[in-house]
């Protein structure tokens, strides 16, 4: 990835942000969810059909995934050529709600493994991005994982699962895995969106992460930062992050080792 067509896609994110905040901006009191996610769906798709454009155009040989919003298409590389994923707002509940924050993310593929990444969160205005062997940024200063041992100093991120009362078995991972943590570490909350909480992690505001499910599209691009800035990323059960396997753990390598063992024990 060129220096151009890093400011490319970062530019890109960038006007596409101020067209959505308009959106954002707008108060809405929706009587029932089904017309909020109406609403929610039609700012989306009209953002994702701009990003898919300008960036199948600009990278002619690159592949666009359309499955970012279904798991059950989550179990294998969509290509074997290169190709993007995105979420052109990450954060739907609040985005929806008019709550920060919801951010924006791309990540460039290839087969099962992210080359590049970008996290923009409009609010902060804060631009995090990564590339495979090439360190992970925000706003041009170069990131590192928080460098704390201890779980019980800990400040941890994690998420719930989207279908809190539809997804029964991650909704009970999810309930004792927080218990477990609970007794452990000295704080954690759920922050927003993944690939942001991700972020955070890169940058050192969180010591760690995790989370039960199989949506393995949110985290991807997350993971990307993580790793490039030294942090450690597994899935629930301590093995490599791959397609068709559950949850993510997100910390520096010492700490994520102590954060598994109290998750599996």
């Amino acid at each position: 990835m060129k220096t151009e067509d890093i400011l490319y896609c970062q530019n890109l994110l960038f006007g596409l942000a101020e067209d959505i905040k308009k959106d954002f901006r707008i108060k809405t009191h929706s009587k029932d969810l089904e017309s909020q996610f109406k609403r929610f769906n039609t700012i989306n798709d009209r953002a994702k059909s701009i990003l898919e454009k300008a960036l199948t155009d600009y990278f002619t040989d690159t592949l666009w995934s359309d499955h970012e919003f279904d798991e059950e298409k989550q179990h294998h590389p969509d290509f074997k050529k290169d190709y993007w994923i995105c979420d052109s707002i990450d954060g739907a509940i609040h985005f929806l709600q008019g709550i920060c924050p919801w951010c924006m993310t791309i990540t460039l593929m290839r087969m099962s493994e992210p080359l590049f990444t970008m996290v923009y969160e409009p609010a902060a205005q804060e631009f995090f991005y990564a590339v495979k062997d090439q360190g992970a940024y925000l706003n041009g200063e170069k990131l590192n994982v928080s460098t704390k041992h201890f779980l019980g100093h800990a400040i941890l991120g994690t998420s719930h699962p989207n279908n809190l009362a539809g997804d029964v078995i991650h909704t009970g991972l999810f309930l004792k895995g927080v218990k477990r943590i609970a007794r452990s570490v000295f704080f954690f909350s759920m922050l927003g969106p993944s690939s942001l909480q991700l972020a955070y992690v890169a940058c050192g505001r969180l010591d760690g992460y995790f989370e039960y499910g199989s949506d393995i599209y949110d985290w991807l691009g997350g993971a990307l930062l993580v790793c490039e800035a030294g942090g450690s990323i597994t899935d629930a059960a301590g093995r490599n992050l791959q397609f068709n396997r559950n949850g993510i753990v997100a910390a520096n390598p010492i700490l994520s080792k102590k954060l598994l063992k109290c998750i599996c024990e």
